[in-house]
């Protein structure tokens, strides 16, 4: 039985204006080229579960502006003046700053008020570095998860576990993307540096201590390691 060949790939510089359009939209959803078409091969998961799935997020610019807006209300703007100087509509604001965590309305003083709910993350990005990333709330939730995930990962070798993390693309708070490592033997790589880096940070502290001590008692600076 002769196995039937099917269609060569087209280039992109072959397709149509529209599915170009549609492929680089699900690129940036770490969908593959199939999913984006709409059509998914066999064992893929269509890209309408994907979105019924996957809370919705705001795009890069708009989250951009709102951590822009959000800074300006820190400083004492109003919610008003902020999106007016950023070039972004209020309704829009409303509609994203909640559930990013960026704003809270105050019954008291009725106005919006800018929240300090941004995470500070350290996170494994590819293609192999450990990278300290400022995200909403949400993105932050979604990462705790991809950490915890990776220390199970490590714990039982099993590189499967960290499957669901292939595609996921992260934006921080400034917009900028990054995508999740997923290859176990690079995970153990990068967990070993954090930890000497650990072990690196705690020893100049107890070398930073021991020489405050000295300097108070008016000793000499010198000491062994």
């Amino acid at each position: 039985m002769t196995k039937k060949i099917g269609r060569p790939r087209k280039l992109l510089s072959q397709l149509s204006a529209g599915y170009r359009k549609r492929l680089k939209a699900g690129k940036a959803k770490g969908l593959s080229r199939s999913q984006s078409y709409g059509h998914p091969r066999q064992k893929e998961i269509s890209a309408q579960i994907i979105r019924t799935s996957t809370p919705l997020s705001p795009k890069s610019s708009t989250l951009i502006k709102s951590y822009r807006v959000a800074e300006r209300m820190r400083q004492g703007e109003s919610l008003t003046h902020a999106a007016r100087m950023e070039r972004i509509g209020v309704s829009t604001l409303k509609r994203w700053m909640n559930d990013l965590g960026f704003i809270k309305y105050s019954s008291d003083t009725k106005r919006y008020l800018a929240l300090d709910t941004l995470a500070s993350l350290e996170v494994y990005v590819k293609p192999d570095a450990i990278k300290r990333l400022i995200v909403d709330k949400s993105t932050a939730s979604q990462l705790a998860g991809y950490l915890n995930t990776v220390m199970k990962a490590i714990k039982n070798n099993d590189g499967k576990l960290l499957d669901k993390y292939t595609r996921i693309v992260v934006l921080d708070v400034r917009g900028h993307s990054y995508r999740l490592v997923t290859d176990l033997d690079t995970l153990i790589v990068l967990e070993r540096e954090r930890k000497r880096r650990i072990v690196e940070s705690q020893k100049e502290a107890g070398r930073q201590h021991r020489i405050s001590e000295r300097v108070e008692i008016g000793g000499n600076l010198e000491f062994s390691a």
